[in-house]
């Protein structure tokens, strides 16, 4: 925040789990206790999930799978659901039949946006772009932008005030 300057986000990037098609054993975040899940290894949802599953008691935490591809088969055993932020849930469902559409979010909200640099030689490009967003959330095409390319609309705020990673 002391080197960048936010701008309004584009969508909302909190953590959702995106689970198996048919298995109803996973109907809220707390239902993966006990059970092996998937996030893409090194990225911010592996984070919120293993954030998540500390919380969970002892015996009963979620095995995480840090695979490059979320989708893997730790031990032999599939996962039953995949951590992801909640735009990339529908292009998930569009591309592996297999999964069934998100679960709650979960974890720390989190947004997708641009920052600019806070130099003087910036601040008018940024200004620019700032109130151009500004704009378009105000009459609604930033909402039907999100749900064409997303298949979803997201509330985001008009400012970002502390980082969310």
């Amino acid at each position: 925040m002391e080197r960048y300057r936010f701008l309004p986000p584009i969508a909302e990037a909190t953590v959702a789990l995106l689970k198996r098609k048919g298995d109803a054993s996973v109907q809220k975040p707390e239902d993966i206790a006990g059970k092996v899940v998937g996030a893409g290894k090194a990225s911010a949802q592996l984070a919120q999930l293993k954030a998540f599953a500390d919380t969970l008691p002892q015996d009963a935490a979620a095995r995480i799978c840090r695979q490059q591809r979320s989708l893997c088969r730790p031990g032999g055993r599939r996962i039953v659901a995949v951590g992801n932020s909640l735009p990339t849930s529908p292009s998930w469902r569009r591309s592996a039949r297999h999964l069934r559409g998100r679960e709650a979010a979960f974890g720390t909200k989190s947004y997708f946006g641009y920052i600019g640099r806070k130099d003087a030689d910036y601040a008018g490009l940024d200004d620019a772009v700032q109130a151009a967003m500004l704009k378009i959330k105000a009459d609604g095409r930033l909402a039907k932008i999100q749900k064409k390319w997303f298949g979803d609309s997201f509330d985001t705020p008009d400012l970002i005030t502390e980082p969310a990673l």
